[in-house]
């Protein structure tokens, strides 16, 4: 008996040892699943003025080049996964468009709040991992924007493929139909995902923190991100599979708000743990933070 405790021992503290195992003690050490849930609350709360403000830019932006305004707005309302949710995001989006003003002010505003809630919220999660000061006030918000304005610029990228993708199929002359339809479709477009959050992840493991970090510091994780992310999002379709049609209509509203409070502490839980995986591979000898 004695023996076969030695043996789990032994294995438990190799376990502990490996990359795995010094990711999770990390997560544990610095309570990362607590900032995982502030950042999942906070990507909850700006979810809708996000929408607007993507709705806003990438309409004007996309349809100067002569992109549909309709194929944005139902590129962001596809972040919500039921049916009547969605309908109701496609006409409260369609109703703004005609108050053009109001419509640039609230997403406008919204950018700006959602960013400085969202990204400084991202901020205090990487800088407690690092263990160095957090920015000023000014400089927080000003880095909020910046990702914002990027993160905007993957999701027009995300828009332009989405929309495109499955017209060369129909062109003449090309043959990549079968690239367009079935598994072949399904794997293109999850290697465009994961791309997309590989970039968006990337993106905020290097500006995020107020720590100067170069290039081969920060794509492990992000690559380990990106893919999760790009996961986690292929299976949030799943709730149109458990909320049936015998669901009533509040039961379906609970149900979409619960699916919604896992999906965004899991995209929560993926920052984090991509943070700390970087943090595991490369420790700073000596944190110091971004200069100024």
């Amino acid at each position: 008996m004695s023996r076969a405790a030695g043996v789990a021992r032994r294995l438990a503290a190799r376990a502990q040892r490996s990359l795995p195992g010094r990711v999770v003690s990390r997560v544990q050490q610095d309570n990362g699943t607590s900032r995982a849930v502030l950042i999942a609350w906070n990507g909850l709360q700006s979810l809708f003025p996000i929408a607007l403000a993507l709705a806003a830019i990438l309409g004007a932006v996309l349809g100067a080049v002569g992109v549909d305004s309709r194929v944005v707005y139902e590129a962001v309302a596809a972040a919500i996964p039921d049916q009547a949710g969605r309908e109701q995001v496609l006409e409260a989006l369609r109703g703004v468009k005609e108050q053009t003003g109001l419509f640039a002010i609230l997403g406008i505003v919204g950018l700006l709040w959602s960013a400085s809630n969202l990204f400084g919220a991202m901020e205090e999660a990487f800088d407690a991992i690092f263990h160095v000061p957090t920015r000023g006030f000014l400089r927080q918000k000003l880095m909020a924007v910046v990702m914002m304005l990027i993160f905007t610029v993957l999701a027009g990228t995300a828009v332009v493929s989405s929309t495109f993708l499955p017209m060369l199929g129909s062109l003449p002359g090309i043959g990549i139909s079968g690239l367009t339809h079935g598994t072949a479709s399904g794997a293109i477009r999850f290697v465009f995902g994961a791309t997309a959050g590989f970039l968006l992840f990337f993106a905020i493991y290097y500006v995020v923190p107020n720590r100067a970090q170069q290039v081969r510091e920060v794509w492990p994780g992000a690559l380990f991100a990106g893919i999760a992310f790009e996961i986690v999002t292929l299976a949030f379709p799943l709730y149109l599979a458990l909320a049936g049609p015998g669901m009533n209509r509040y039961g379906r509203t609970f149900g979409l708000l619960f699916v919604l409070m896992v999906f965004f502490y899991l995209v929560g839980l993926v920052t984090v743990v991509g943070m700390e995986l970087n943090a595991v591979l490369r420790p700073p000898p000596e944190a110091a933070p971004r200069p100024g």
